[in-house]
């Protein structure tokens, strides 16, 4: 598993809320990965997200948008989105995404 999947497979694990990943990697708290039946359902809910059209780009990606990186001090761990990146990143630049308070999903 490289670093982008971990960071997916966290975020889903820790309901898309920025402060559980943050603890879970901070506290170094990966037994879920040894749970099949806790991994089997974090590969259901990615392959649900994918079904719904989001495309999801990770903080270690190289196309992760810097300005949503700098903007914040807590930058979302994985964003789910649709349409064009560059475009989401201008949108979010100027105003707050209209946003899951748990998930940086945008449409």
């Amino acid at each position: 598993m490289d670093t982008r999947d971990i960071l997916l497979a966290l975020d889903i694990y820790c309901e898309h809320d920025w402060d559980k990943t943050y603890n879970t990697i901070l506290n170094k708290d990966c037994d879920f990965y040894t749970n099949e039946n806790i991994m089997l359902r974090i590969e259901a809910e990615r392959y649900a997200i994918l079904a719904e059209g989001y495309k999801i780009v990770v903080l270690t990606d190289s196309e992760y948008p810097k300005v949503i990186s700098n903007s914040s001090a807590k930058p979302p761990f994985v964003i789910y989105y649709k349409g064009d990146l560059d475009t989401v990143a201008d949108r979010y630049s100027y105003q707050l995404p209209n946003v899951n308070p748990k998930r940086m999903f945008i449409d």
